[in-house]
């Protein structure tokens, strides 16, 4: 069987037709690579993890040491806090579940695992933008000292005050709330009043 003859016409459409070819190919090629590295990267971007938000501790600001005292027949100490919301925005917290409450020692750190916010808070909260409210936190505790009958309220409430503070050594407290990133710090009790 012989091979037909061509023409220089029909050899010439042929190398085009490969030319075509070949560049076609290598276009696809080249676009599917670019794909890929395209397609790669988005990949590789949104599944990296964000870094988190840093704590905003300027929030919700208490200024001022808690007021304190006892119930339920003196087996429970209440702290009561004056606290600010300093954003524009209404601060509102019905549940514990994204709050974490630690305590602080007298050199500002962090010390022991998170207590149950929802043991101790009361809630719910509720603090409009530009706005002060009050925040109470209440702590079982057994060895409370009771009032005896010839104390004055200002000397049991000192007694009442030197035991917290013992009790605490010193420690304020910082509700986390996850929610929302704020860290809110509370200041510890005051030192004794200067007698004159």
């Amino acid at each position: 069987m012989a091979l037909p003859y061509l023409t220089p016409d029909q050899i010439n459409k042929r190398a085009a037709v490969k030319r075509l070819l070949l560049r076609s190919a290598a276009f696809g090629a080249g676009f599917a690579i670019v794909l890929s590295l395209i397609v790669g990267s988005w990949i590789w971007y949104s599944g990296r993890p964000e870094p988190s938000t840093p704590w905003n501790t300027t929030a919700i600001v208490a200024k001022e040491p808690p007021d304190f005292s006892v119930i339920e027949d003196g087996k429970k100490a209440v702290f009561v806090y004056r606290v600010e919301n300093t954003t524009d925005a209404d601060y509102q917290l019905d549940s514990g579940a994204q709050i974490r409450l630690m305590f602080r020692n007298k050199m500002g750190i962090l010390i022991g695992e998170p207590y149950p916010a929802e043991k101790a808070l009361e809630l719910p909260i509720f603090m409009p933008a530009k706005q002060r409210a009050m925040v109470a936190f209440t702590f079982p505790s057994s060895g409370i000292p009771q009032r005896e009958s010839s104390e004055s309220d200002a000397q049991f409430h000192e007694r009442l005050r030197a035991y917290c503070k013992e009790s605490l050594e010193g420690r304020g407290f910082v509700l986390f709330d996850d929610l929302h990133r704020y860290q809110i710090n509370l200041p510890g009790l005051p030192d004794a009043p200067k007698v004159p």
